[in-house]
């Protein structure tokens, strides 16, 4: 092998750092037109891994282990020369080697077979880029050869190999024009272009056999930033480098648009440093499953202290229970007996018990309000109310001294009441109607003598010295004596 010329070496790597493919050494970067970059592995472009070690069979499948996906497939190319690469290599510009010239395409591309598909066993035959006579540099990196960093095997099963077409039949693969040939080719295997460095008319490729990757791509892999995976499932493992058991995989599933996660045990309670940042109180614990559930539960059985406090909850609208009691309740018949929290009302009855005189004090279950509390509709104070004071006057209400139906509370110094009736409608003095009987007796003394409305015939009667009649105690002294047709009738509200 003469070996490749400088020329050669740098137009081929300064074109592959820039993103062009070199296709003759008398173009600048900038006149090629066909794309290529620096390939890598699963990290940056391949999503699934490349076997090792393959045979050249054509079109076999190989997987990178037992069972696992197939990436790699062994497929003969069609090879055509690519226009506008003519050249004299022996020209001052030509970059040939030290055997003799002529003029003729330096560029070649390489294309699948016009009946790739029926050769084929690949699950992705018959769908872009796996279609029959596709050409490689136009699918811009969809469809790539496996390039031979991929394998340490001598011979590397990566290495393409060239062919001439047969010299009796131009439909047949020929004899190989090897790697170490006396034209020094060179193979782009992200975009499929094969650059012969000196032209031999008598080596003209015309056939190429390489490996292509048929796994899918980290944008599959991943999934792309619309949500579409290329797969029904896309899984992402999140490698912790071995710092907790196992790594994280997410799986998500486009048909039923779910995702599900394995192997997460404990990882939604910890930092990257190891510590929580879901904190747990006291009687309180937070455990993660391995699909990624958090549970927040409690060891308090009620009764404050030590033993943690109360949780309430509630099952019927209008209610608030608590946990192991029935303090907080529905609608209730007795609040002296409070009924189950299954038998729950209409209403809601807020019940709450504790110790008189227990305010302040070390006995716990005291009840202590802040604030107004505001009763509408009736009260029912069946062991009576208590004390009722403003800033001046306090009012005590006895359960021992509990007045009658229709009696009311009259207050008669700020710091004194007592129950009295209420008021006495339509009475009848005692007394004899004669005409000349001045002096007639109500059945109670009212309170005073502004609480007495006395009529005569309906008319009503003026007291005092100067009036109709004067009041002492439950006694009226008329000034005219009432005859016996006359009606006399009394309101008044007594004083006892």
């Amino acid at each position: 092998m003469a070996g490749k010329t400088d020329r050669t070496a740098v137009q081929y790597a300064f074109k592959k750092l820039t993103g062009r493919a070199n296709t003759s050494n008398i173009k600048s970067d900038a006149q090629e037109l066909i794309g290529s970059t620096i390939q890598a592995g699963t990290q940056t472009l391949f999503g699934q891994d490349i076997p090792l070690s393959a045979s050249r069979v054509d079109y076999q499948l190989f997987s990178a282990s037992n069972g696992g996906p197939k990436t790699a497939e062994y497929v003969v190319f069609t090879v055509a020369a690519i226009t506008g690469t003519t050249y004299d290599a022996d020209s001052a510009t030509g970059g040939g080697g030290d055997g003799s010239q002529s003029a003729g395409p330096h560029g070649y591309k390489l294309f699948l077979t016009g009946n790739y598909e029926s050769l084929s066993s690949n699950t992705k035959k018959g769908t872009y880029p796996y279609v029959n006579g596709q050409l490689v540099h136009w699918t811009l990196g969809s469809l790539q050869l496996i390039p031979p960093n991929f394998s340490q095997e001598a011979p590397n099963p990566y290495i393409l190999k060239i062919y001439e077409a047969d010299s009796g039949d131009a439909n047949q693969i020929g004899d190989e024009i090897p790697l170490l040939d006396e034209v020094d080719w060179t193979f782009d295997a992200y975009n499929g272009i094969l650059f012969l460095q000196d032209y031999d008319a008598a080596k003209i490729p015309a056939y190429a056999r390489g490996f292509i990757y048929v796994g899918d791509y980290l944008s599959a892999t991943l999934g792309n930033a619309t949500g579409t995976p290329a797969g029904a499932t896309t899984q992402v493992q999140f490698n912790d480098g071995g710092a907790f058991a196992g790594d994280a995989n997410f799986t998500f599933n486009k048909s039923t648009d779910t995702m599900s996660v394995s192997n997460m045990s404990g990882s939604l309670t910890r930092l990257s440093d190891g510590t929580a940042y879901l904190a747990a109180g006291d009687n309180i614990t937070i455990t993660t499953a391995s699909s990624g559930q958090v549970t927040i539960s409690s060891t308090a059985s009620g009764g404050g202290g030590s033993t943690g406090p109360t949780f309430f909850s509630s099952t019927t609208a209008g209610s608030i229970f608590t946990t192991g009691s029935t303090a907080f309740v529905g609608g209730q018949s007795s609040p002296a007996a409070p009924d189950a929290p299954g038998d729950i009302g209409t209403d809601t009855f807020f019940f709450v018990s504790g110790t008189i005189g227990s305010q302040g004090t070390a006995n716990s279950g005291s009840a202590v309000f802040g604030g107004d509390v505001v009763v509408s509709g009736a009260l029912d104070a069946k062991q009576g109310i208590g004390t009722l004071k403003t800033s001046t006057s306090v009012v005590h209400i006895s359960a021992s001294n509990a007045p009658v139906s229709g009696s009311v509370l009259v207050a008669k110094s700020p710091t004194e009441a007592s129950w009295q009736e209420a008021l006495i409608f339509g009475e009848q003095p005692t007394g004899t109607k004669n005409g000349s009987n001045l002096t007639f007796n109500l059945d109670k003394a009212p309170i005073n003598g502004t609480d007495l409305m006395l009529f005569v015939n309906g008319l009503l009667q003026l007291s005092g010295t100067s009036g109709d009649y004067e009041l002492t105690g439950s006694t009226l002294n008329f000034k005219l004596a009432p005859y016996s047709d006359d009606s006399i009738s009394a309101i008044y509200r007594p004083s006892s």
